[in-house]
């Protein structure tokens, strides 16, 4: 007997898809417009972890999807990372910083509940 997906964690796995997706594809487009008034080191910070973390992300809703347990500690290294970043980014009083820790304990407390892990855990046996 394979359990279904439950509904939360399919709808987490999406917004993380969808929303790793449209910043990657975002951030290349703004790239051409802007890149050359920055200098390398701005294009550095600005770009390339945006991109890191957008891929990390997408990864992220790509694992959950697939009922792997690695998707769970990819969610937690990812709103870890991008906490980290918004904060050093926007400063600890910005939305982005208190959008992102919410987002964390939120997703967390939901990919995390008894009959989640019940998921994820039947998941990875079938696999191996």
């Amino acid at each position: 007997y394979k359990m279904e997906r439950p509904i939360s964690v399919s709808v987490i796995a999406w917004l993380y898809i969808l929303g790793g997706a449209s910043g990657c594809f975002s951030l290349l487009f703004s790239l051409f417009e802007e890149t050359f008034s920055l200098s390398f080191d701005q294009i550095l910070r600005l770009y390339l972890i945006n991109f890191v973390l957008g891929v990390l992300i997408f990864l992220t809703g790509i694992k959950l999807l697939e009922g792997q347990n690695s998707g769970r500690i990819l969610f937690i290294i990812s709103a870890l990372l991008y906490i980290v970043w918004s904060w050093i980014s926007y400063g600890l009083d910005s939305t982005l910083f208190i959008g992102s820790v919410v987002r964390l304990i939120v997703f967390g407390l939901i990919l995390y509940r008894p009959s989640v892990n019940k998921y994820f855990t039947q998941t990875s046996k079938v696999s191996e």
